[in-house]
């Protein structure tokens, strides 16, 4: 599923910001965002932006350019103390934006990125660690993978209530994603299916760890399947996590025949047989409080990663150990992307 860069969404709160006279901080969901005083007032409809998105090159939106002219993606930053994730923007920014555009199609959650023309920041990747794309993404046959942030889950969160969840840290990488489809081996980037090419990062390490081979010994248990995990190390994100070579931790499989994510407990099951790192446990068992808050949530993923205690970790992803038959995908997951991490990374 693509990410909803931009949403109408209801404003529930705002606060005043100590020692500020021009801005105030307004609550969406579970985001809190700087705006100009007075421009909303609590139940007001807006269009939010989350952080990630690129704006079009538009007079609308020409603020947010840098120096040399080109759009920068919206940010996580602090003004006078008050952290601020994402941007909220009036309804009259649409028919400003979009040519004959009508009122009364607009309602709570639509989504409005490819009308207003959004596109989402994608961090750069050389063409030899990206490698040659044979073509698009197969979403046809699975979702990309893109775990949900907790600040846009408020209202899910009251049925998650006796959910078990395994609690994962979240790694800074590049996603890969391994498919076996009627015969047929495929190895994606988050975005494209990729031409074999050992020179590329996610054919290096579909070779290096026999990936294919397992795949096909566990295909004839469990059907046409894939998996999917972070590739973490050298030449990769900086290589925040300052780590000595290139490894691969799984996080997810995937049932191509009956279009569902398996549980963490099918996946640790089926591991057993795969034989590849699952990314980092923190816990399990972890099941959300009646009265958990969302801010709280967010504190928690703020710590060092397992991978290296001397860096901080990119946050947090909750996953349901034994599944949800109800689910369209079979799981309940979400993310929580650590606060500090942002801040410190420029993120």
């Amino acid at each position: 599923m693509e990410r909803k860069l931009a949403t109408i969404r209801q404003i529930s709160d705002i606060q005043p910001i100590e020692g500020a006279d021009n801005i105030e901080v307004a609550t969406v969901d579970g985001w809190h965002v700087v705006c100009k005083k007075g421009e909303f007032k609590i139940g007001d409809h807006c269009i939010y932006c989350e952080i990630d998105s690129v704006m079009p090159d538009r007079p609308e939106f020409a603020f947010l350019k840098d120096s040399n002219g080109r759009m920068k993606r919206i940010r996580t930053v602090k003004l006078r103390g008050q952290l601020s994730q994402g941007i909220c923007f009036s309804l009259d920014i649409l028919s400003s934006v979009v040519e004959n555009f009508a009122y009364s199609i607009t309602e709570l959650g639509q989504d409005v990125t490819e009308l207003l023309g959004i596109t989402k920041y994608e961090p750069y990747i050389s063409a030899t660690l990206g490698g040659v794309p044979r073509g698009t993404f197969p979403t046809h046959l699975l979702p990309k993978s893109d775990e949900e942030r907790i600040q846009n889950l408020k209202k899910e969160m009251r049925s998650w209530n006796g959910i078990e969840f395994v609690m994962t840290e979240k790694l800074d990488g590049t996603s890969g994603t391994f498919i076996l489809n009627e015969d047929e081996f495929m190895v994606c980037s988050r975005n494209q299916w990729l031409k074999e090419d050992e020179t590329n990062v996610y054919w290096r390490i579909a070779k290096e760890l026999d990936i294919e081979k397992k795949m096909r010994e566990l295909c004839d248990i469990i059907g046409d399947f894939a998996i999917q995990g972070e590739i973490v190390g050298p030449g990769i994100q900086s290589n925040r996590l300052k780590l000595n070579k290139l490894s691969f931790f799984m996080f997810n499989i995937y049932s191509i025949a009956y279009k569902k994510y398996l549980s963490w407990q099918n996946i640790e099951e089926f591991n057993k047989d795969l034989g590849l790192q699952l990314v980092p446990i923190l816990g399990t068992g972890f099941v959300l409080a009646e009265d958990m808050s969302i801010d709280s949530l967010i504190a928690m993923a703020d710590g060092t990663s397992l991978l290296n205690q001397k860096v901080l970790r990119e946050g947090l992803v909750y996953r349901s150990y034994y599944g949800c038959p109800d689910e369209i995908y079979g799981k309940v997951s979400f993310k929580i992307v650590s606060n500090k991490y942002l801040l410190k990374t420029g993120e």
